[in-house]
């Protein structure tokens, strides 16, 4: 197996494996176990199984104490939470609103599977806080009519690239569930400085000609950016906007 390995497949081999069974029957020992624990060291990852209607962790792989400092066996549905940066808990509760939307619609048959990414700062090993990014895959299983998840975690450090805040991606795209890569992590708030910062002084209140006054640039600079945000969405209205990057925790 190289380094970074891109393909995710041996998650759906983990799927396919253990599901005839309920997911009873997983064992440290399993040889397709020891696969995803080889590939999680060499990617810098972890991932956790989890039953998202019993609310139970059903496995941790190894990883987990390298990246976070807790062992497999500590790892609980509160751990995450204990461990986020104080300043991204309500972004992280916003979240986990999110994840019960996505699984009670996958309850309801009105999809097959569901993707959701973002990266959250998070204590590590060393009492210091990394850059995390969460990858969720949500699935049905028709055998324990319940809905499942495996997150994989990976420690991003290496990316600086996020300027106006942070990874978000939420749909149904395989191909977006893989090792995570610049496209991958580029996902999320596509503006600029200028126009995220015009958003958020709209969001205040603010009119054209306030916002004009506070950045020292003219009205017709902030009608040009108020119309090239429009451009960058399928929205008609910059409130339309602003709800979503709420929705999403930019705001």
């Amino acid at each position: 197996m190289q380094k970074e390995q891109q393909d995710y497949a041996l998650f759906f081999k983990f799927i396919e494996a253990y599901s005839p069974e309920g997911f009873s029957t997983i064992k440290e020992s399993d040889s397709l176990i020891l696969d995803l624990e080889e590939q999680m060291a060499l990617n810098n990852q972890f991932f956790y199984f989890a039953d998202l209607l019993k609310l139970k962790i059903i496995f941790t792989s190894k990883k987990s104490f390298d990246i976070i400092g807790v062992h497999p066996n500590d790892f609980d549905p509160q751990t995450i939470i204990n461990k986020t940066h104080p300043d991204e808990l309500p972004r992280l509760l916003k979240a986990r609103t999110k994840l019960f939307k996505i699984s009670g619609d996958l309850l309801a048959g009105k999809k097959s599977h569901s993707l959701f990414s973002t990266n959250i700062k998070t204590q590590n090993s060393q009492g210091e806080y990394s850059n995390i990014l969460h990858q969720l895959y949500f699935f049905y299983c028709e055998l324990n009519k319940s809905v499942y998840l495996i997150n994989i975690l990976n420690n991003i450090d290496w990316y600086t690239k996020n300027k106006n805040g942070f990874q978000y991606y939420h749909g149904d795209n395989l191909s977006c569930f893989k090792y995570p890569d610049e496209d991958l992590l580029s996902k999320g708030n596509n503006f600029s400085t200028r126009e995220f910062e015009i958003i958020k002084l709209i969001e205040k209140g603010l009119s054209t000609k306030e916002i004009a006054e506070k950045l020292f640039i003219s009205p017709y600079t902030v009608n040009t950016h108020r119309r090239n945000i429009i451009a960058k969405t399928d929205k008609p209205k910059i409130a339309d906007i602003i709800s979503d990057l709420f929705e999403m925790g930019f705001l």
